[in-house]
């Protein structure tokens, strides 16, 4: 940037040398103010310029948030087993993060429902026209959190983990599990962050649910 600026300057002066307008030292004087002028002006489009790409092409002032699961069986009673879908919330941006709401649903992947099944045993797409996936039939309704008074906050390179629990059929073997954050700076357009993924169940698997010493940590570290 610099070199940028001190070429300009050259130019300038060289021109003013070129033309015969260093008469005097008024004229001296006058020229300098000119150049002085010049390069200011050039030093402001630069920095707006600069501005622009940092906060509106490459979007730094806005929030970026990744999320990531962690599912655990918790134990099983009377053919149901208890899920705990542990949603982590880490802020890889460069300013506060916002947590107003978030929800979980899961689905049934294995064994395969019906109509899949049947789709495959018949050389048919399971894929619904227009859509890119299969529909899994959904195991329980959706698990909603809201901070109905204030919001949860997390500072750049902080995360929040966030619990959700389901009964689930103990012949259930893999479960597709989405969560969905809302995106508070652009609430209005219904945007926000998401994750997919698959996740096996195991009956006979005990796992501790509650948060794991790390969890533990990044949850504290939270406002």
């Amino acid at each position: 940037m610099a070199v940028g600026v001190g070429a300009f300057l050259c130019v300038v002066l060289a021109t003013c040398l070129i033309a015969g307008l260093w008469d005097g030292a008024s004229a001296v004087k006058t020229r300098f103010e000119i150049v002085e002028s010049a390069a200011k002006t050039l030093a402001i489009a630069v920095g707006g310029w600069w501005t622009y790409g940092l906060f509106v092409r490459n979007r730094k002032g806005l929030p970026h948030a990744s999320l990531s699961h962690v599912v655990s069986n918790c134990g099983h009673s009377d053919g149901r087993v208890l899920v705990r879908v542990t949603v982590i919330v880490k802020n890889i941006g460069e300013v506060l993060l916002d947590l107003k709401s978030a929800d979980v649903r899961i689905a049934q992947v294995s064994p395969v429902p019906e109509n899949v099944a049947s789709a495959l045993r018949g050389n048919q797409d399971p894929v619904e026209k227009g859509k890119v996936e299969v529909a899994w039939p959904p195991l329980s309704a959706a698990r909603v959190l809201s901070y109905a008074t204030d919001r949860a906050e997390v500072e750049p390179g902080e995360s929040q983990t966030l619990f959700f629990d389901f009964a689930v059929p103990s012949e259930v073997r893999i479960i597709e599990v989405y969560s969905y954050v809302t995106n508070e700076a652009k609430r209005h357009k219904e945007i926000g962050w998401r994750c997919v993924t698959m996740n096996a169940i195991d009956p006979s698997r005990i796992e501790l649910c509650v948060p794991r010493e790390d969890e533990s940590r990044e949850k504290g570290s939270s406002s």
